[in-house]
């Protein structure tokens, strides 16, 4: 087999494994966070009977197929909810992965820093997805948005930026990188901002939990190597008003709380297009 094919298969099925666990974490993580508790501690247990689970009931996905949705010890059902969470961050990191499989080639090539920059800046885009599934879910089910979910998106947008200034450094100097970072934060408070006043105009209101969520879905945009969207003034703009106005419109109505979901869904929209448009 050809070491190139072999390592896109590799990095392929690793991540989609990856991202099948990082999904049964996330189930933990919307479930806590609205109700206030840490998501790093404590011990999982059956909603029905309380029994704690042993690790070969916590095998992601897996371990609901072959309980076949049931408690190992009450056989009460288990939703399926968690299983299509867990399948659902399985697919987006699939998705990701044979999208830019070039991610991989620092594989090839351990002591090439660019190839190497280049998979790290895929690891900060999957930990945003991650971040903004959660925060997607939660407010699915609470119309509630928490920082703590936000910034596990803000931050990898503000790394991948310097990720990428530092990949051109050859053409730009520190003022350049400066300034990149800067546009990155009038992109993000900008949209923002457009989504407060479009809300006044439609005469809704604009709470802190519309805030959290607004900062979690619009910086997604701005990895630009995923979703192919180069942030210009003109698409900063198209895109705030869109945005805005569909969440003015959307607000405090049941669709509301497909907000999130069709916002992520929107980016995984873009990822697919990027990918026949470019390859």
């Amino acid at each position: 087999m050809d070491i190139f094919l072999f390592i896109d298969i590799y990095f392929a099925v690793t991540f989609t494994l990856l991202g099948i666990v990082i999904g049964s974490f996330l189930n933990v993580v919307i479930y806590r966070t609205p109700a206030g508790r840490k998501f790093s501690t404590g011990r999982s247990m059956c909603m029905t009977c309380g029994h704690e689970l042993a690790a070969k009931d916590l095998v992601p996905l897996f371990s609901w197929l072959f309980l076949r949705g049931k408690c190992r010890y009450c056989k009460a059902p288990i939703a399926s909810r968690y299983a299509k969470i867990e399948s659902f961050t399985g697919a987006v990191f699939l998705l990701s992965a044979i999208t830019h499989l070039e991610c991989s080639w620092f594989l090839t090539d351990y002591t090439n820093t660019l190839l190497l920059l280049f998979f790290f800046d895929y690891l900060l885009f999957v930990i945003a997805c991650a971040a903004a599934i959660a925060a997607m879910m939660i407010h699915y089910d609470t119309r509630k948005s928490f920082f703590r979910v936000t910034g596990f998106v803000i931050v990898p947008a503000i790394l991948s930026k310097v990720i990428w200034c530092f990949m051109s450094m050859r053409d730009k100097t520190v003022m350049d990188l400066l300034r990149d970072l800067l546009f990155l934060l009038i992109y993000i408070a900008g949209t923002v901002l457009v989504c407060f006043l479009l809300s006044k105009l439609f005469g809704k209101e604009y709470t802190r939990n519309d805030l959290y969520l607004d900062m979690t879905f619009v910086p997604l945009l701005t990895f630009t190597l995923f979703t192919g969207v180069i942030y210009t003034w003109l698409t900063v703009s198209v895109y705030a008003v869109v945005y805005g106005v569909a969440r003015a419109i959307l607000k405090g109505r049941n669709g509301d709380r497909y907000t999130g979901i069709a916002s992520f869904l929107f980016v995984v929209i873009l990822i697919i297009i990027r990918y026949f448009i470019t390859r």
